[in-house]
């Protein structure tokens, strides 16, 4: 079987680590080395950041800071088009992959016409949501959303998480071919939680007495970290005990210290920001459940990688985040409001033996690695370059 070489890119890349970079970028290390010759395409990062360890082909572009970003960086069309022209155009790729539909996906789409490679995406925000907030009226920002529409459907195949992340994607008029592809974790089916859990309540200096709820991701408003917050203060004001881990960074991360200490959570809330993959598996570990009431995120990995130590996570009902999930058999669901996530929330007080075994069928039912994910994608490649040339034929 003859080694696929792969052109893999995106608008923003590391250091940034959000759900989108994480996707690239566990694909990019767990192709298969026998069956994949990756290259990744993405804007250059500041001076004092290099990736380690990272054995695929990198090509960049000039880029700049975003404010207020976490460390993104972003390049103008005219940068991108730039280096194309100087580093892709004698080059032979058998596909695409692109991860947003920006300008990235427009150069490259021209690129891979031109070129008459297939070109795939993988549908990963809903823009919906971001547009709404920020332009408000339907008469700004559908047009956009009309316009990544028709992005996304000039693409040889659209990758989504889940078939309710397929259904919104139909909300932007889009018209072209989807597949549903899994989301995996790079932590281990069989994590020692244990051994973790142990350290963790060392590592966090966490007394006995309580239980601990976490949060891991983009420290952003759309988040929604301070309706985690709303309802923990519920429970201190039920007597309960608890420690709140908090792990990420974002712009919002100053004014969610704000907000607990106004609710007075500030002894109760543990901000870690940036941390370690070592310690990440101790966050989880450590946790009795995730809370995670955001209603923006398509698929939300880090609901597989809590699965992977058994610790359950909170989600909004009817949220593409719990779509997949059967409330109190592998996840707990709430309406969308402060209470009810209190009371969800407060199972690990009252239930603890629910919760427990709802952690367990998280493990059975949601956890799958990147290596079995990225296995998965690949196939669907060969698929996709075969259909091509039948095509071009």
């Amino acid at each position: 079987m003859s080694k696929l070489k792969v052109l893999v890119a995106n608008d923003v890349y590391l250091p940034l680590k959000d759900g989108v970079v994480n996707c690239m970028r566990n694909y990019l290390i767990n192709y298969p080395s026998d069956e994949v010759e990756a290259c990744a395409f993405f804007p250059s990062c500041p001076k004092d950041y290099v990736i380690r360890d990272e054995e695929y082909e990198k090509i960049t572009y000039n880029s700049f800071k975003i404010p207020f970003s976490s460390g993104a960086q972003f390049g103008l069309s005219r940068a991108i088009e730039k280096s194309i022209r100087k580093n892709l155009y004698n080059r032979q790729f058998d596909i695409i992959h692109v991860h947003d539909p920006f300008g990235i996906a427009k150069c490259l789409l021209d690129y891979a016409h031109e070129k008459n490679i297939p070109i795939v995406s993988t549908y990963h925000t809903n823009y919906i949501y971001i547009f709404k907030k920020i332009f408000k009226l339907g008469i700004i920002w559908k047009p956009y959303i009309k316009k990544l529409g028709k992005r996304y459907s000039q693409m040889d195949e659209v990758f989504a998480g889940t078939e309710a992340t397929y259904k919104q994607l139909m909300q932007y008029d889009f018209n072209g071919k989807c597949s549903i592809l899994p989301f995996g974790t790079f932590f281990k089916k069989d994590e020692n939680r244990e051994y973790y859990n142990k350290r963790g309540k060392e590592i966090f200096a966490i007394d006995d007495d309580k239980k601990v709820f976490c949060f891991v991701g983009r420290i952003v408003e759309s988040k929604r970290v301070q309706e985690s917050l709303k309802a923990l203060k519920i429970l201190k004001d039920k007597g309960r005990k608890f420690v709140f881990l908090v792990a990420g960074e974002g712009n919002y991360l100053n004014s969610l210290k704000a907000f607990a200490k106004k609710l007075e959570l500030e002894e109760d809330v543990l901000f870690l920001n940036k941390v370690s993959d070592e310690d990440l598996k101790c966050v989880y570990a450590s946790s009795d459940m995730l809370l995670f009431p955001s209603i923006l995120d398509n698929f939300a990995l880090v609901k597989v990688e809590a699965a992977s130590f058994r610790t359950p996570g909170l989600y909004i009902e009817g949220s593409n985040t719990a779509y997949g999930t059967t409330d109190n058999v592998d996840a707990f669901h709430c309406k969308d409001s402060p209470e009810a996530i209190a009371e969800k929330a407060d199972y690990v007080f009252t239930n603890p033996s629910l919760v427990q075994q709802v952690g367990e069928n998280a493990l059975e039912n949601l956890v799958i690695t990147w290596k079995e994910a990225t296995e998965i994608l690949v196939k669907n490649y060969r698929r996709i370059i075969d259909e091509h040339g039948k095509e071009k034929n």
